[in-house]
């Protein structure tokens, strides 16, 4: 379930498509935008960095303990 919103990024509004992390991971190391999205609804909306089958705090300082079900482009 592909999920169109609009985000605003730098100032500028950016039309972003979320994609499932069960059909496309993304790079290791990249910055991304996170989220869980299931039928309790959309919640833990934060950046993330994947690095194997973990995902980190930006600053690398720890992982978080859910895997995000969707990721959106920087």
């Amino acid at each position: 379930m592909e999920i169109e919103r609009i985000e605003e990024t730098g100032g500028r509004m950016n039309m972003g498509k979320w994609i499932e992390i069960s059909k496309e991971l993304p790079n290791n190391g990249d910055i991304v935008k996170t989220k869980i999205f299931d039928n309790n609804g959309e919640r833990n909306i934060q950046e993330l960095i994947r690095k194997g089958n973990l995902w980190w705090l930006p600053d690398m300082s720890m992982y978080v303990y859910y895997t995000p079900t969707h990721w959106l482009r920087r």
